[in-house]
């Protein structure tokens, strides 16, 4: 278990190329995809909504939502090149009709220019962030007015016997603490979301 403990947490935050990166997104998979899809739910995205996500890993989440935006168009940005590349097959069709656009990019300087966005998502990712309230304020800046982010995370009571928050490496957040940093990034208008019945969940969400 320490071996597989220390081949794959470097790969968690950053997955990298080889069988660990390539784990390390089939976990995001099968491990995100409930609080993917609650987050999704969230946004209530339309047909022509400009829609980003912040950390897409698999890209399983940018096709989901490829599927309701229609008319409009699903971006994201991920600071993992492997990730880039497994996300843009699992998203040809989308990339080769316009509708998606895949950036290999750090967050705390987002590639776009201000207010491009209607939705923002990032699932899974504050944990990995060194400067959490500088994405947060790069999400503020891409969005337009009246645009609205879903922060999602696991609670820290779910992630306790997770060996990999369990070494300390990596920071838990409860909700009021996401919301904190919502508040501290410019979000005058945020609130923390009715999480599922376990408990397991915590959705924070801001309005531009």
């Amino acid at each position: 278990m320490n071996r597989i403990r220390q081949n794959l947490l470097p790969h968690l935050a950053r997955p990298g190329r080889g069988f660990w990166g390539w784990l390390a997104l089939q976990v995001m998979i099968r491990r995100n995809q409930r609080m993917n899809g609650w987050g999704v739910d969230l946004l209530m995205l339309q047909p022509s909504d400009h829609v980003l996500e912040v950390g897409f890993g698999s890209g399983a989440t940018i096709k989901r939502m490829a599927r309701i935006v229609m008319s409009g168009k699903v971006a994201g940005v991920d600071h993992s090149e492997v990730a880039v590349e497994r996300a843009a097959r699992r998203n040809w069709r989308g990339i080769h009709a316009g509708r998606v656009e895949l950036t290999f990019a750090n967050a705390v300087s987002l590639p776009y220019e201000a207010e491009q966005f209607d939705k923002v998502l990032s699932t899974g990712t504050l944990y990995y962030l060194t400067d959490p309230v500088v994405v947060l304020q790069e999400i503020r800046r891409v969005l337009k007015p009246g645009g609205r982010v879903a922060i999602m995370v696991r609670a820290p009571a779910a992630l306790k016997k997770n060996p990999v928050f369990a070494s300390g490496q990596y920071p838990t957040y409860e909700a009021d603490e996401v919301l904190g940093l919502l508040h501290e990034a410019g979000f005058e208008q945020a609130w923390i979301a009715d999480s599922p019945p376990d408990g397991t969940i915590i959705g924070v969400m801001g309005v531009k």
